[in-house]
């Protein structure tokens, strides 16, 4: 049992019905920043009922948090927008310990795996269309947007060009847009599903007058992170399919994409963490990192003109007699053939060597094939000539497909298949340095190290995972 400090319990006891007593608590899991408890109350009839009991404890923004999460929950009473109903905010600590807001709790669970992702995406649409219809009497505070350019975190080894014309795209002012109340921290971990239903909207502490987009693009990086980065154009997509109305041009709502994004890249571990608490243990902080990178990449057209496009969703799948002839078919530029074997040698190769553990995929953006990636999957030490236990063997984006982040983000799906094998730490691989068609720079961008090393007349390099 987590017990109550006994002012806070005083207070809390106050705003119960007549004859009611709390029996229980306990901790619940997934906040960032503030302590949250259930509290089991037992009622006069001999049943029980619980309530959610949110303390901030040394943080500095606590009474406005609580005060604005006290306004949302009080607006959305009624409107058939699940969310708790506030029975009491002491937001001052005049009467608990520490600022601490008291509100019903909703049933249902967050879901976060990827599986059903697909069937989730549509409600949450939907949901948050719902929440921007709210026409408050009273508008809650203006958001306030605090990432700046200077205070983007870049990861190791991310695409600098990338990151360079992002960072370039919220430098300028904001788009103007048409205010409403947005709930700046609607992703999956602040829904409740019952089924296939939702049942609960939480943490409305950061609720504010803003364009929607801001909601929609915290949304979209969210999913982007935990499941992919093309799954964050697709809550997009979703979003106007259910009647919602963003920016009115590509490159305002663009932008607001881009401000999460970058916004996100402060607090990557903080993020991730709630996530592993819930079971998503492959998602480290590395992963969740590389998964940034890889949606900004998405995002961003590159340095020459400075602007934003969506890109397709790159997946890694099997080579089946279906797709062989298609995937065999791709060709690197004339320039690299020199540095990077063809579909058809790795092929001979994994039938050659089969002690190296090849395993390989097509790699394809939406449905067209546009590369190929063979690995070395735990391969058991003792020969020398082996590199490993895991060895990126073959990394190749046909000529018509590439500088469209295609290879960065089939990167990022190994790195999430690797994140699942046994011991899994780095990946490495080598490259035939040279000037014209080296892959040498890629992989350096990519943040692979040079271990100094040479193998077989090759340079090695290490990725940590």
């Amino acid at each position: 049992m987590t017990a109550l400090r006994p002012s806070t319990l005083a207070w809390v006891t106050r705003h119960l019905e007549v004859g009611e007593r709390i029996v229980a608590t306990a901790s619940l899991h997934g906040g960032i920043t503030a302590d949250m408890r259930r509290l089991t109350v037992a009622t006069p009839r001999g049943g029980t009922r619980h309530l959610v009991l949110r303390t901030f404890v040394g943080v500095e923004r606590a009474e406005e948090w609580l005060n604005r999460e006290a306004h949302a929950l009080a607006l959305c009473a009624g409107t058939g927008i699940p969310a708790p109903e506030l029975v009491a905010v002491d937001a001052t600590a005049a009467h608990c310990e520490y600022p601490s807001l008291l509100m019903t709790h909703l049933a249902g669970r967050t879901v976060l795996d990827d599986e059903g992702a697909a069937a989730r995406v549509p409600l949450l649409a939907r949901q948050l269309v719902a929440i921007h219809a709210l026409r408050p009497a009273e508008r809650p505070r203006t958001y306030v947007a605090l990432t700046t350019a200077d205070t983007v975190v870049i990861p190791d080894g991310a695409d600098a060009a990338a990151w360079a014309a992002a960072i370039d795209v919220i430098r300028g002012p904001a788009p103007p847009y048409e205010g409403r109340v947005v709930h700046r921290d609607f992703q999956p971990g602040n829904v409740l599903f019952t089924g296939g239903r939702i049942t609960g909207v939480v943490d409305w502490a950061a609720a504010s007058w803003g364009p929607a987009d801001l909601d929609v693009a915290h949304c979209a990086t969210n999913l982007a992170l935990l499941h992919g980065p093309a799954w964050g154009a697709r809550f997009a997509e979703a979003y106007e399919e259910a009647g919602g109305v963003p920016a009115p041009s590509a490159d305002e709502r663009l932008y607001w994409l881009v401000r999460d994004a970058l916004a996100c890249s402060e607090e990557v571990a903080l993020v991730s963490r709630p996530w592993r608490e819930a079971g998503r243990a492959e998602l480290t902080t590395r992963v969740v990192e590389r998964r940034l990178d890889a949606y900004l990449t998405t995002l961003t057209r590159g340095p020459r003109r400075g602007t934003i496009r969506p890109m397709a969703d790159v997946t890694l799948r099997p080579v089946t007699d279906d797709n062989r002839d298609e995937v065999t078919a791709l060709r690197v530029s004339p320039e690299q053939e020199e540095y990077v074997a063809s579909v058809a040698d790795s092929f001979a190769d994994a039938e050659r060597y089969p002690e190296a553990m090849p395993r390989y995929w097509a790699i394809y953006a939406d449905e067209t094939p546009v590369g190929f990636i063979m690995i070395s999957d735990d391969v058991p030490p003792g020969d020398p000539t082996l590199l490993g236990p895991y060895f990126l063997w073959r990394l190749l984006v046909d000529a018509r497909h590439q500088r469209r982040g295609y290879g960065r983000a089939a990167l990022a799906a190994l790195g999430d298949y690797l994140a699942t094998r046994p011991g899994a730490t780095e990946l490495l691989t080598s490259v035939h340095p040279g000037e014209v068609g080296s892959p040498m720079g890629f992989y350096l961008r990519l943040g692979f190290q040079d271990t100094g090393v040479d193998h077989e007349g090759e340079r090695v390099l290490r990725l940590p995972l």
